[in-house]
């Protein structure tokens, strides 16, 4: 298979994902499989070439629905392609370079299962990219209907040959999806036709907020929709930035292959402390939170007490863009402002072409006002934080509706 190689939200289950420690090599031991499954999002034209891996919903606490930009290597064979990344993978604490190697055939790491051996990845003689054959695409996946088909899809085998979906041609006529191994990649195959039409959004997070939010200007709070082009806003840092864009989109979440993915979050009021925020705080998943020096996506915040997700037939989303990525202040909360990571297609009024079912995954990505933490020790010393608020704030709540009384606490003794 020639260059390009193309991933549109290409589903590799678990143990079709391989990693270890170490950059860029033309043969390794894996140390550790996938007991997860990933998609992978973009376009290989050469070593350089960036893609983005999104976690399964079965991947461990803090990454599921999370993103990552994997960096493509000069080394690949027919049934595997090597990437690095900085990135920290599940199970592994220690910064640095990690290799992340896709594979069309079962992978084991270091402790393999008794009758089989540990997988040793070797590059083709030719040192070049190009020969790695993509079986399992999201171009068959495309065929929404048989990516429908989950159940047949459990046969994973017959789902490998999928490089005949990947023409979109016969996954289009739906005899391929009809054989059920083709719809090994059903997950992915229901999103399949959004990332085929829509691979540039998808390279970056869909960042934003929701109608109501007031956002701090030197005159006072003002609703998002009432912000223009050209008004002053207040940062978080006390300085004055002028707007340079408003981005809007409405998305009707009943037609969408993947609603829950779209669904906001909600941070309520005081759940970082007290007026952070001040009210209720409505944003979507992706959406950077500034905590401990650092920015976080909303969703991996969740801890269903006080950042909850919010299920929803439709969503407004708008954001607020700034002559440089800054930190704005929503209901009191510092939060970030538009940055461009090639996802302007994401609105309706962004002068790209629209996509039409976007990716809402968490991604850390560079060029930010701040570092962007999607997993890690920061990440979870940030949780624990929210956790200890959290019970602050139930124990407020509690004693506001009479809970010493309902315990007989405080009564007077005659």
């Amino acid at each position: 298979m020639a260059l390009p190689i193309n991933f549109n939200n290409t589903v590799y289950a678990a143990g079709f994902l391989g990693t270890d420690d170490g950059g860029a090599s033309a043969s390794f031991q894996v140390d550790a499989a996938s007991t997860y499954s990933v998609s992978i999002n973009g376009t290989v034209t050469g070593p350089g070439s960036t893609v983005n891996l999104t976690y399964g919903a079965d991947a461990p606490a803090g990454f599921a629905g999370t993103s990552v930009q994997l960096t493509a290597t000069q080394y690949d064979n027919s049934d595997m392609i090597l990437f690095t990344s900085n990135a920290i993978p599940p199970g592994e604490t220690d910064r640095g370079t990690y290799r992340y190697l896709l594979s069309n055939t079962q992978l084991y790491g270091s402790n393999p299962p008794a009758g089989t051996t540990r997988t040793r990845f070797t590059a083709d003689s030719n040192g070049a990219l190009g020969d790695y054959n993509a079986r399992v695409t999201g171009g068959t996946g495309a065929t929404g209907g048989t990516g429908a088909t989950g159940g047949t899809g459990a046969t994973g085998g017959t789902g490998a040959t999928g490089a005949t979906g990947a023409t979109g041609a016969t996954g289009a006529t739906g005899a391929t999806g009809a054989t059920g191994g083709t719809g090994a990649t059903g997950g992915t195959g229901a999103t399949g036709g959004t990332g085929a039409t829509g691979g540039t959004g998808a390279t970056g997070p869909v960042i934003c907020f929701t109608p109501g939010t007031r956002i701090a200007t030197p005159d006072g709070e003002t609703a998002i929709e009432d912000l223009r082009p050209g008004d002053s806003v207040r940062l978080a840092d006390g300085a004055v930035a002028i707007v340079r864009w408003i981005g809007r989109r409405h998305l009707d979440l009943r037609t969408h292959p993947q609603p829950s993915t779209a669904h906001p979050v909600r941070i309520a009021a005081r759940a970082f402390g007290q007026g952070l925020p001040v009210r209720d705080l409505i944003v979507s998943p992706g959406h950077g939170l500034y905590c401990d020096g650092v920015l976080i996506p909303a969703i991996c915040l969740v801890n269903d007490r006080t950042i909850t997700r919010v299920a929803v037939s439709s969503v407004e989303y708008l954001h607020v863009e700034l002559e440089q990525h800054a930190l704005l202040l929503a209901e009191g909360l510092p939060t970030e402002s538009y940055l461009d990571v090639d996802n302007r297609g994401f609105f309706e009024n962004g002068e790209a072409p629209l996509i039409l079912h976007p990716t809402f995954a968490a991604m850390a990505h560079e060029g930010g006002c701040a570092p962007y933490v999607i997993a890690g020790a920061k990440l979870k010393k940030v949780r624990a934080q929210l956790e200890r608020q959290a019970d602050v704030r139930e124990m407020e709540q509690r004693s506001h509706t009479g809970w010493r009384a309902r315990h007989g606490l405080g009564r007077s003794i005659a």
